[in-house]
Parts: C-alpha cells; structure tokens; sequence
C-alpha cells in the first residue's frame, strides 16, 4: 500500500521498516506466500527519515527461532545492519529480542553497530571476542562449539536466511499428529516447506531435511555435553548450560521427536501397531529430555523459572544431575 502511494504519512513521522522475522530485510512470508519484496532498496520519495524493526528472535510457530540463539550467523546479522546503515535506514532501530538472557551475543553485536566507527567482523572474531569476555576457562572449545552451532541448522529453503529454527520440528510434530489423527491427506499449510503434494511425499521431504543435519546436532549436542563437564568454575558452567549446551538441546531432541513421530506414522500405516506405539513413545521421551535439562537446571533462576512452568504439568523430580541424565539419555538414540 505504501509502495502504491496510498497511505499518506505526516513529513515528520519515522518510517519503520521490519525484516522477515529471520534477520534478512525483505518482505515477511505469510503462510505460503513468500515474495520476500527487497526493503532496503525502496526509493525514499519524501525524504523522510527512516528506521528498522528488527528481529533477533521470532516466533511464528513455523521454523522461527525463539527459545534458542539465531542460526543465522552474527556475520550474517552484521552485514545486514550495515547494508541497513548504507541504506540509511538507521534513525531508529528497534530491536525484538523476546527474551534477553539467551540472545546476548547478538544483542552485543547489534549495540556495537551503533559506533560511528563500526566495522563488519568475521563470524570468528565475533565469536571469539564474546567468549573471552564472557568465560574465563576453556574458551577454545566453547568457541568451537559456537562456530559449530552456526553450521548444523537444516537448510529449508534456497535463500541463506532460510535456516529451519527450534520451533520447526515442534511444529512439524503437531501438523503430522493433527494429519493422523484426522485422516487429512495433507499436512495443513505446509505448501511453503514440501509444496502441493500429498501427505505421503511431504512427510518423504520432511524426513530428507532431517537427515541432512540430524547427524550434526546429535554430534554437537555429545561435543557440547563434554564440554560442560569439563568446565571447573561453577559460573561459567551456568553460563554455558544456558546459553548454549540447552539451545543445542533444543534442536537435537526435537528433531529426535519429529523423526520417532513420522517413523511411528509410517508402522501405524503398515498396521505394525506395537512398533508405532514405541515410535509415539519415543517421541515423548525425546520431548521430555528438555523438559528434564529446564528442570534440573544449575542455574537456581532459571531453574526456579522451568520448575514452576514444569509444576503444572504434574512431573515428579526424581534426583537426576544434569550430566549424569545426558550421559546416559543419549546411548538410546537410534540413528
């Protein structure tokens, strides 16, 4: 409408101009439509002074990052804040975290943007440079597993911003369950990720992404556990259990429970009953390893915080470490 010259604005109102949700600044995907309509090259007829609304977490329910951090790059985020200042584009930058605690480092870099003299750093030196503020032990191996994190999101869509975030799977899990419950033919609104095919041929697509980085998570998710029983000091070890160790976590168990539930549909279809009830059940348990690590949290806050939203779902704690329930939940996994 804007483009079209039909919104008539005030000369001294601010225009705000949003990214997709994702980081990229282009137009937002509405279910299956996705034009992603370029905003920084939009020609600034009545000179007007402009910002950005700008998302370093998003929640959408699809494949948007929301508990955990980002899975495009801080180097991905920095150039597109100084393609924003290029476009000058940055009177007023507004800047959706959701929650602060798990976003820091993007939220560091994003302040940094805002010197006269800021340059564009490698995803490297970004890293590197928020690690040794941050930790004071093992600093290699804690960048290490940063730098991994970046590389092991799926892939579900050509453009680079398009990386399948921590409500993917979760999201995919219930568009299967509703589809099997409801004997529908297709997964509801999901033409964006599989196209119009029937349900047979989405969930052969789903389970084809999966496998692309199901390998990768479940390494970083081993690689992440040995360094958090490596870490001495008992604050850092806090810090990296929430900051990272929780978010990788997220995505190992979850892709874990999407790819149980779609096995679990394929044995209801073979009328193998028995091997579909496990797959469900394997599923759940998948599920409940998060809630298990929010529980059993090192952290009193933020165990304080899962503890309270875990209450109302009837779990009984029983006296499980957290290292001690990743070290042995892990040797059940499958592939």
């Amino acid at each position: 409408m804007f483009n079209e010259s039909l919104l008539k604005l005030p000369q001294d109102v601010i225009e705000i101009w949003a990214d997709n949700g994702y980081g990229k600044m282009v137009s937002r995907r509405q279910g299956d439509d996705d034009p992603r309509s370029p905003v920084l090259t939009i020609p600034n007829k009545a000179k007007r002074a402009r910002g950005i609304y700008y998302h370093v977490t998003f929640h959408d329910l699809q494949a948007s990052s929301f508990l955990t951090l980002l899975l495009n790059s801080p180097h991905f985020v920095a150039e597109e804040i100084a393609k924003v200042r290029a476009a000058k584009m940055d009177t007023l930058e507004l800047i959706n975290v959701g929650n602060v605690k798990p976003h820091v480092l993007f939220i560091r870099e994003i302040a940094r943007s805002w010197r006269r003299d800021y340059q564009v750093r490698s995803e490297t030196d970004i890293i590197q440079e928020y690690v040794a503020h941050y930790y004071s032990e093992a600093q290699s191996e804690i960048s290490g597993i940063y730098q991994a994190y970046f590389k092991a999101p799926i892939q579900y869509g050509l453009h680079d911003d398009q990386k399948a975030g921590d409500e993917f799977a979760t999201y995919l899990i219930r568009k299967v369950v509703k589809a099997w419950m409801g004997h529908y033919p297709q997964l509801e609104a999901m033409n964006w990720l599989t196209g119009n095919v029937a349900l047979d041929e989405q969930l052969t697509k789903v389970t084809q992404l999966i496998d692309t980085k199901y390998a990768a998570w479940d390494q970083l998710y081993r690689r992440a556990v040995q360094v958090y029983a490596d870490i001495m000091a008992k604050q850092p070890q806090r810090l990296f259990y929430n900051d990272m160790l929780l978010g990788i976590a997220v995505h190992a168990c979850s892709l874990h429970a999407l790819w149980a539930t779609i096995s679990a549909y394929r044995h209801y279809q073979q009328a193998e009953i028995v091997h579909a009830f496990l797959g469900a059940d394997e599923a759940v348990r998948a599920n409940d390893e998060i809630l298990r690590l929010r529980r059993d949290n090192p952290s009193p806050k933020c165990r304080f915080l899962s503890q309270r939203c875990l209450f109302q779902r009837g779990f009984e704690r029983d006296e499980v470490t957290p290292i001690a329930f990743l070290s042995t939940g892990l040797r059940g996994w499958p592939r």
